[in-house]
């Protein structure tokens, strides 16, 4: 196995990441992953940015164009996340106007305070 695999299963790079994570947000500072090494392996590079992702990082250092395709693939924000935000946003303010913090919509299900922060997050992203 690659290192670079290898270390997709290290529970101290997760804690790692996770604490320069939440010392950066706390920080005010916005947090970049680090630097990718092995920029021939596209494969294992779309790996740690969907792990990234998940665990809340926005960004990712590059080495080049091909590492810059997939982190921009990977952590841009597509259309339909940015038409979804957006419904959330306006239908909370809505309800909340009428003294209604959670309820269940629709199209996207139950929708309450944390949900309407998510989406307000995305369209802060845009």
């Amino acid at each position: 196995m690659p290192q670079s695999l290898f270390a997709l299963e290290n529970p101290t790079i997760d804690y790692i990441l996770s604490k320069f994570l939440v010392d950066a947000k706390t920080a005010g500072i916005h947090p970049v992953s680090f630097m990718f090494q092995e920029y021939n392996d596209t494969e294992t590079f779309q790996k740690w940015c969907e792990r990234e992702k998940m665990m809340g990082f926005e960004s990712k250092a590059c080495m080049g164009p091909k590492q810059v395709r997939i982190a921009n693939e990977v952590f841009g924000i597509d259309l339909n996340a940015i038409k979804r935000a957006k419904h959330i946003k306006e239908a909370f303010e809505a309800h909340t106007a009428k003294g209604i913090n959670g309820f269940m919509d629709k199209k996207f299900g139950f929708i309450d305070e944390p949900v309407y922060r998510d989406a307000l997050l995305i369209l802060n992203n845009i």
